[in-house]
């Protein structure tokens, strides 16, 4: 079922965008950009208007009279040095004195800090007819990190913008997050009157004014509100198993030396210690006491950007973020929803007509030869501005000492280290009434390229390593990195993920790259062409989408459409994270960590490359002087290599090929992939679980010792059943398990079905040609075969045959596997509860099939397999948290 409009309106983190909203397109408008709707505008001047009117309705009074340079509340919003990304370089400006025991800071608001006290004192301006003194962005984050991926709170973080203003109501001054999400920007006075009395607004903190002297100005103790948790530290460490933590207020505190004021915003911070009595394991594992965890989180006071920005309509064709609201003056005609791209905004001097550009500052804290190379990456961007009629608008830099990554001036590019691998981010941080980007914050895992040179480690061998040679895993790993400096700074300008790209020769760095890895003409293994270098055609397309100029003879919808028709004459297809990366994703061309446009080819190829590095794999992948026992973390990917094209392949059958369009002649439908090509996905899926591909070369399973003193387990590692034993037979079956349950999931099997029952003759694989197949691999088939397997193939076979009976358990019994499926499994598991070829070893699996058929309700779910044996991680390392798009480091690529 889908869900419903206002859940995903509630869902959305307000003022940042990570994931495009799979939604209905909006209606094409005629005319110039600023036409909207009944009251004509979309542009710059009258969102402003309408957000003032908004504001005072919300406070019970009547709005006064809108200029263009109103902000919601009245307040005046103008720029103080002309551009939030100046081209000078960013110093230290902006701390607070240490000299004194009480400091001003002349910012766009007035703060007076007591050391002494530990307290924040906020000089409120003057009050408008209806009590509102000041309306901006509420931005909070963390300074310091916990250092657990799995958790995400990572040094920098930040959360979304919230639009808040302060009002005096009854003697106390409030502050109140308005509703961003409902509204009537197109309707008259009395309709967005009406909106904004529908939905409740939010009051984030309230205080009482500090006695005035005389006429002066009036002021409030802020500190209550800054030794909150706003950012929600408490909620991200209880909802990922680490426990319930409160926040001690005797061990926190306003951290006066660390506050900021710079010309657009102002930032405090504060030392947050939160304790439990019962902390996780992550959070023991990372911190010196479990029981306390301690972080400065950054509060920030951000001026509203003036009215200079000019909106640009969603397009689903973009390949960028969108921010949707429900705009209840639109007219019947038009839907009621509308979405604004996500971008940052580029002005041109009125002068010169030059662009403002849009810099990136690479931290420094990023060693070398690393720092290079995200700033080479990044650097790609340039090309795609310049094609879309901006020449060096956009550029990256080292950042220069002093520079303070929560200055919102400046977009960073920022290094964070953790105690495992894991997710980077792109973070566009927006305005949530226009889609306004504000600043991109760019964090990017250390760990990343050192796990890609062990990946290469597997495949060739240490011998090259820090040679420079092309082939030197050092140098392919610097390659890598440039790729995701990139893609994380892509979706900082405001680009979602395209998982298509692969198929499409590396159309853009904004999919999941697998390395190109092949086989050279003597056997070896080839990488000599591992990694594309610059941006791709898609990339160009989408940033020219969002950024180019509309000239004004020339319609948004004629714009759109002459861009998008140029892009698919050239091949190029969008597909994203909906289309992808769902258990039962149906578009073969929508993956991660693919590479090439046939995934039955490209299945193939990763086996037959699997096969030679397994063949050559042992001490030569390991670093002389290094325990042995590692030597597993490095024969993990390898013996997984193929992983990714399993999920390709698993695509076509039951697969559709579809691409997101409008409604308009010459749409594509919906269609089924080609039955041959979901015959021979099939036929190549069966490969992989053959004991030829499943077995561990011998002499190479005896290499991986147990871990020695001082080595602590390892999560990169399969599971040790066998205590001290290597267990070949468990990491044979987490590949198993992979194929079977993907084949095996409901609602492919229910498209096959469908598919079956409206081709010709039925030439489409149905649900029970699928089930047939597998039965056929595990030695439940029809036919029986001449030699029965011995040694280790037997136990691979038996495995595969468990494997198989309790995976079509697990999907007979889900609670959501629709009939026509439920009949298919049903017949077959009746078939094999019968059936005298159920090994010896599976013979209580026939006595879970006779009780689960026996249960009216089908409740199984939770059968043997529960205790299979678990996949090392692969992409990702734990689940991104909501505030981010986190582009995961993966187990093979």
């Amino acid at each position: 079922m889908s869900e419903s409009l206002v859940g995903r309106l509630q869902r959305q983190e307000a003022g940042i965008f990570l994931f495009m909203s799979h939604t209905e397109p909006t209606r094409p408008l005629e005319g110039p950009l600023r036409r909207h709707g009944r009251s004509g505008w979309l542009a710059a001047g009258r969102p402003a208007a309408a957000w003032a009117k908004v504001a005072a309705v919300l406070a019970g009074c009547a709005a006064p009279a809108a200029t263009s340079e109103e902000v919601p509340g009245g307040s005046r919003s103008e720029r103080v040095d002309g551009s939030r990304r100046p081209a000078r370089k960013p110093g230290s400006e902006g701390a607070v004195s240490q000299g004194a025991s009480s400091e001003g800071t002349g910012g766009f608001l007035e703060v007076e800090f007591d050391q002494a006290a530990g307290k924040a004192i906020l000089e409120l301006p003057q009050a408008d007819e209806a009590g509102v003194h000041a309306t901006f962005l509420l931005l909070a984050g963390i300074e310091t990190g916990l250092g657990a991926n799995d958790v995400g709170l990572d040094r920098g973080q930040m959360g979304g913008a919230r639009l808040v203003r302060f009002r005096t109501v009854g003697g106390r001054v409030l502050l109140e997050e308005l509703n961003t999400k409902f509204r009537a920007e197109a309707g008259s006075d009395l309709e967005r009157s009406a909106a904004a009395q529908s939905f409740a607004t939010s009051v984030l903190f309230g205080a009482k004014p500090e006695p005035r002297e005389g006429d002066g100005p009036l002021r409030i103790d802020l500190t209550g509100l800054l030794i909150r948790d706003l950012h929600g530290i408490a909620s991200k460490l209880g909802s990922t198993g680490q426990g319930s933590y409160r926040l001690d207020a005797d061990r926190s505190g306003l951290d006066v030396a660390r506050c900021r004021s710079f010309p657009e915003n102002l930032e405090f911070a504060s030392v947050l210690t939160f304790t439990s009595d019962k902390p996780g394991r992550l959070a023991r594992a990372t911190a010196p006491e479990g029981a306390a965890l301690t972080f400065v989180q950054r509060v920030g006071f951000l001026k509203l950007p003036d009215d200079g920005y000019e909106r640009r309509l969603f397009d689903p064709r973009m390949g960028a973020f969108s921010t949707n609201y429900i705009d209840y003056g639109v007219a019947l005609d038009e839907p009621i929803e509308q979405r604004l791209a996500i971008r940052h905004r580029i002005e041109r001097d009125p002068d010169t007509g030059a662009p403002t550009p849009i810099v990136y500052y690479v931290d420094r804290a990023a060693p070398e030869p690393i720092r290079t190379a995200l700033v080479e990456g990044a650097s790609w961007w340039e090309e795609a501005f310049r094609d879309a009629g901006y020449p060096d608008v956009f550029r990256v830099e080292v950042a220069p000492e002093g520079l303070d990554p929560m200055d919102a001036r400046y977009n960073v590019i920022q290094w964070v280290h953790r105690s495992t691998r894991g997710w980077s981010y792109g973070n566009a941080i927006a305005d949530p009434r226009t889609g306004e980007i504000v600043k991109g914050h760019v964090s990017l895992g250390s760990l990343r390229v050192r796990q890609d040179r062990l990946l290469f480690e597997g495949l060739l061998g240490v011998e090259k390593t820090g040679t420079g040679a092309p082939e030197d895993p050092i140098e392919l790993s610097l390659a890598r990195i440039r790729q995701l400096s990139a893609h994380e700074v892509g979706h900082t300008l405001g680009l979602s993920h395209n998982f298509a790209a692969s198929t499409q020769e590396r159309a853009s760095v904004m999919d999941y790259p697998a390395p190109r890895v092949g086989l050279d003409g003597e056997g070896g293994i080839d990488v000599s062409d591992a990694y594309a270098v610059g941006l791709g055609a898609w990339d160009r397309h989408a940033i020219a989408m969002l950024y180019a100029e509309i000239s004004k003879d020339q319609s948004v919808t004629a714009f759109y459409e002459r861009r998008v028709r140029a892009a698919r004459e050239r091949g190029l297809r969008y597909l994203t994270d909906e289309d992808a990366r769902s258990d039962g994703a149906a578009q073969p061309l929508a993956n991660l960590w693919d590479d090439g446009a046939d995934p039955v080819a490209a299945l193939l190829e990763s086996l037959n490359v699997r096969r030679v590095a397994l063949a050559r794999f042992g001490r030569r992948n390991l670093r002389s002087g290094r325990a042995l026992a590692e030597l597993e973390e490095v024969f993990v990917p390898v013996y997984m290599h193929h992983r990714y094209q399993v999920d390709a392949a698993l695509k076509a059958v039951a697969g559709i090929d579809y691409f997101h369009g409008m409604n308009q002649p010459g749409a594509q439908p919906a269609l089924p992939v080609d039955p041959e090509v979901q015959s021979a996905a099939l036929d190549v899926l069966m490969l992989t679980l053959a004991p030829e591909t499943l077995a561990v070369p011998r002499g190479v399973a005896e290499l991986f010792l147990p871990r020695p003193p001082g080595f602590g387990s390892s999560r990169e590692t399969f599971e040790r059943r066998a205590g001290a034993a290597f267990d070949w037979l468990g990491a044979a079956e987490v590949l198993a398990r992979g194929t079977v349950r993907g084949l095996l999931n409901g609602e492919r099997l229910l498209r096959a079905e469908l598919q079956s029952a409206r081709s010709p003759l039925h030439a489409s694989l149905g649900a029970d040609e699928v089930v047939r197949r597998l039965m056929g691999v595990a030695g439940l088939g029809d036919t029986v075969a001449e030699e029965r397997p011995e040694g280790q193939a037997l136990q691979l076979q038996r495995m595969v045959q468990a494997v198989v009976l309790e995976e079509m358990m697990r999907t007979y019994g889900a609670e959501g596997t629709a009939r026509p499926v439920v009949e298919v499994l049903r017949s077959a598991l009746e078939t094999a509860s019968t059936s005298s070829a159920v090994d010896a070893g599976n013979s209580d699996l026939r006595h879970e099939i006779l009780a689960l058929l026996d249960r009216p309700a089908r409740p199984w779910a939770e059968g043997p397999n529960s205790a299979a044996p678990v996949a090392p991680p692969g992409s990702p390392i734990g689940t991104p948290g909501g505030y981010f798009c986190g582009c995961g480091q993966h187990g093979s690529w």
